[in-house]
Parts: structure tokens; C-alpha cells; sequence
């Protein structure tokens, strides 16, 4: 879960108030993740560095979190060093099929 803001102490304050409409300490079971956009990405960016492909992140509030996430992780994600990996084919040096749908020719 990801609480995103322009500063780390923004999103510490955004999500201590959902603490205080709940009226008692928000607990989940999920890695929360409280912090800029550019830590999250590099907290990833590391992730994947280290072997990781893959993540799912769940926004602590709709709106600012999921277009924090949509609007500034995942370009800088894309603009890490290690966004041009490949695809899991590639990597795994696999032919790529015939299309079913690809005429023959005869």
C-alpha cells in the first residue's frame, strides 16, 4: 500500500489522518510503503535490480496515490537504466512462435 506526496512528511500526515477518521491506529497486513514517488521508484528500481519483476501496489488513498503512481512511478521506472530489459522471452532466449494468424505461402 502506497501513500504518496511531495514530501515524505505529507504523505506521513495523509496517512496519519486516515488513523484519525478511523478513530484507532490503521493496520493491514500488506508492506506499506509512506514517501515521494522518487523513493517508491527507487525502492523498485533497486527490487529489480536484485532479481524482482513484479509488484502490486495498491494505493492508501484513490485519488492523489493512483495518480502519483500513474503520473510519476511508472515514467520513472520507465526511465531507469534497467527499464529496457526485455521481455521474459527475451531473457529466457526463446524463439518467438509463427502467428496462427500469419498467411502461408504456398
Amino acid at each position: 500500500i502506497v501513500f504518496l506526496a511531495a514530501t515524505a512528511g505529507e504523505a506521513a500526515a495523509r496517512r496519519d489522518r486516515l488513523d484519525e477518521r478511523l478513530g484507532r491506529e490503521w493496520r493491514t497486513d500488506a508492506d506499506v510503503f509512506t514517501g515521494t514517488a522518487a523513493e517508491l521508484a527507487e525502492r523498485l528500481a533497486a527490487g529489480r535490480e536484485a532479481g524482482l519483476d513484479g509488484w502490486r501496489l495498491r494505493p492508501g488513498e484513490m485519488g492523489p496515490d493512483l495518480a502519483a503512481v500513474v503520473d510519476d512511478v511508472v515514467p520513472a521506472l520507465n526511465r531507469a537504466p534497467t527499464a529496457g530489459d526485455g521481455t521474459l522471452r527475451s531473457r529466457l532466449r526463446l524463439p518467438r512462435p509463427a502467428s496462427r494468424y500469419a498467411r502461408s505461402a504456398r
